[in-house]
Parts: structure tokens; sequence; C-alpha cells
């Protein structure tokens, strides 16, 4: 069945600056999420959305498995200039696999730099 069809969009929300390379956060477990990714979460449930997970690596390879085998349709990034370089790279290699999922950046840094954050193929919102 496709999105249309059930109105449900699947979401997974991305923190690449998580210091530790092995740490991955699902959602629900583990150590506290980042604020920014509980409280999106919260608003997408609210609207219908299905939150998959938040995920907290530097393991770009096994955050990219996660999503890919969830199945997701957006992915939610949120960015800081320190981890700007590790969330594209996630989101290029998550377009070259997936080309039709929707990436959406948010954060410090897209917020202070949208026009050139907009400027990579694999940023769409």
């Amino acid at each position: 069945m496709n999105r249309k069809m059930r109105n449900k969009l699947k979401l997974s929300l991305v923190d690449t600056s998580c210091p530790r390379a092995d740490d991955l956060l699902f959602l629900g477990r583990g150590r506290s999420d980042p604020l920014a990714l509980r409280i999106m979460a919260a608003v997408a449930e609210n609207v219908g959305w299905e939150v998959d997970d938040i995920l907290q690596s530097q393991d770009i390879e096994n955050i990219k498995s996660k999503i890919i085998n969830l199945r997701s349709e957006l992915v939610g990034f949120t960015t800081v200039t320190s981890n700007i370089n590790s969330s594209l790279k996630l989101a290029l290699e998550l377009k070259k696999s997936r080309p039709e999922l929707i990436t959406v950046f948010g954060g410090y840094h897209a917020t202070a730099l949208p026009e050139d954050l907009l400027q990579f193929p694999q940023v769409d919102y």
C-alpha cells in the first residue's frame, strides 16, 4: 500500500553529533534523546505520522542500515556546524539507496545557512 492510500508518513529522526561512534539510540530505550528530536517526534505523531526511530550516532553505516530496514519515507536531521558534514554524507548515502526518500534538515546550522544547505542535491528541505 502506498503512502497516499494509508495517509501515514513513516519518519526517522537523526542526530549525527553523538560523541560515541558505537552509540545508537532507539526511541524509548537507552540514554536520553535530544529534546528537539523528542519534540519533533511528538508533533509528527500528533498529526498522524509514524515515528520509526530517533537515531543518534556518528556511525553513518549503522544509521543508514537502520533507516533502510525500517523503510522510513522521510528522514529529519538536526544539525550543528560540527555535524553538518556527517549529516550530508548520510543523506547522500541514503539517497543513493532510496532516491525517493525525503530529507529535511533543521537545527542551528540549517537555520543559520539555509541557502547554502539547499544547494546540496541530497537535501530536499
